[in-house]
This record gives C-alpha cells, structure tokens and sequence, in this order.
C-alpha cells in the first residue's frame, strides 16, 4: 500500500523546480540586457543622425565663402559666385562632446575636404558609449555639398 511521497521523489521534485525557475529567472535578466543594450543603440544612432542632419543644415553658413571675399580660399566653380572654404578652421577638426545632458554618450564630430573638391566635406559622426565594461559605438557618414550658388 503506498500513502505518499517518499523523501526522494519530494528532492527530485523540488530539484527539478528549482532548475526551472533559475532557467526562466536568468531567460528575463538575458532579454533584459538585450533590450538595453538595443535601447543605447537606438539611442546612439538617433543622436548621430541629428549632428549629420544639423550639419546638412548649417554647411553653407559654415562654410560658404563669396568670391569677393575668398580670394585664395576656394576657386568658385565656373558660373558660380561662391565656393566652400577648405577645412583649416576649428569647426573641422575632430571634436569629443558630451551628448547634451546624457552623460553615458560621447560623439566626435569630424569633417574634412573631399580630395580635389572643397566643396564637398566629408561628414563622419562617432556616438560611443559603456556597457558592462565595454565600448560600443556607431558611426555615420554623409558627404555634404555645396552645390548652391550663395
């Protein structure tokens, strides 16, 4: 006649528990560093799209340069009135930021002269980041043009 359980099949049970809840605990804390890891991603990318697209918005401003005053600058392209200056300033030398008030993002911006044209740059952003010791990144690039007679 048997009542119950003996001791070893309550072990057995309990064991086999235990391994499933330990599985499912450790599945929850890998789905969530991989939703981290992929928020900081997002994340990175979002801000190097924005720092290429306020470039694109601001390169004539930046760059520009009338004829009259660019003599030995840039040579005006034939019909035009005004070219990009090469980059010799500041503004196109790489430089390492703090992404707005998030501490955890650094982006270095850096632009230079395509070879043989001035009027055309070459836009590189690099948005890095920690994560559990290691450095992430992403990097974006875009060539800007200066393609309207200013």
């Amino acid at each position: 006649m048997h009542r119950g359980n003996t001791i070893v099949e309550v072990l057995i049970a309990v064991g086999i528990l235990g391994i499933l809840v330990a599985s499912i605990g450790n599945l929850v804390v890998s789905v969530n560093r991989i939703d981290r890891v992929s928020a900081h991603k997002d994340q990175a990318i979002a801000y190097a799209r924005e720092t290429l697209e306020t470039l694109a918005a601001t390169a004539n401003a930046t760059f520009s340069c009338s004829s009259g005053a660019c003599a030995g600058l840039c040579t005006p392209r034939p019909g035009y009135t005004s070219c990009w200056k090469p980059c010799t300033t500041a503004v196109c030398q790489p430089a390492t930021q703090i992404v707005g008030t998030n501490p955890v993002f650094n982006r270095i911006v850096a632009l230079t002269d395509q070879v043989g044209d001035t009027n055309i740059k070459h836009a590189t952003v690099e948005v890095t980041w920690q994560d559990r010791g290691q450095t992430k990144s992403v990097r974006q690039e875009t060539l800007l043009t200066g393609w309207k007679n200013l």
